[in-house]
């Protein structure tokens, strides 16, 4: 998997275009307005306990402070989703830090890949915002609150866990594009008769990268 993330922003830099994983629910297509030269998804923020291993930074030492847990990829993108223009300074960066990731001067705090391309576009966005226009979207699980306030058209996938439960969309305009899992394809998203326990596999992934 670690090298399909580096070919998806390799190629990307290099030509440009629309990335999408083939286990996505399409709900309906994204369609970019033609000044948006980055765009992807913000990831949901899970808390995960790693026991006096929390990265630095106030936000992290405050979570840490009030429940012991640090927020797991509090940069990270859902890179399942990825749109850009060629050589776009967000993915150059992404691709550096991969490579300081072999090297081991780079310290993931999530998967390599959503970790490096969130932080690629912080740190660009933090040194010169006006090298990017950006639309993000946001992964989030569709909560009953959600589905009967704001999107009771959007539909459910037939299967059980919380990849079932996420859906990427746009709060502004409260519209849907994904569900972030169809059944099946993940872990963390199986078919509704399957014996296995998503909710476990999907927390015992996260704590690999601890």
């Amino acid at each position: 998997s670690l090298k399909a993330d580096i070919c998806r922003v390799a190629a990307l830099y290099l030509e440009g275009g629309y990335y999408y994983d083939v286990d996505l629910k399409t709900v309906e297509p994204v369609y970019l307005a033609p000044n948006i030269t980055f765009s992807s998804c913000r990831e949901s923020q899970v808390y995960f306990k790693c026991e006096g291993r929390c990265p630095p930074g106030n936000v992290i030492e405050e979570a840490k402070r009030r429940i012991g847990a640090y927020p797991y990829g509090i940069n990270n993108l859902f890179q399942a989703f990825v749109a850009s223009i060629r050589t776009s300074p967000v993915l150059k960066r992404a691709l550096e830090l991969m490579l300081d990731y072999y090297e081991g001067k780079y310290q993931n705090h999530g998967p390599m890949g959503v970790s490096t391309l969130g932080d690629a576009l912080a740190e660009i966005m933090a040194s010169n915002s006006s090298a990017v226009n950006l639309r993000l979207l946001y992964e989030s699980k569709n909560t009953e609150n959600m589905k009967d306030n704001y999107y009771p058209d959007a539909g459910q996938p037939d299967g059980k866990g919380l990849g079932c439960k996420k859906i990427v969309h746009d709060p502004q305009e409260h519209r849907v594009y994904f569900f972030s899992r169809i059944p099946g394809y993940s872990g963390s998203c199986v078919f509704a008769n399957s014996t296995e326990d998503p909710d476990a596999a999907a927390a015992n992934a996260g704590k690999v990268f601890m």
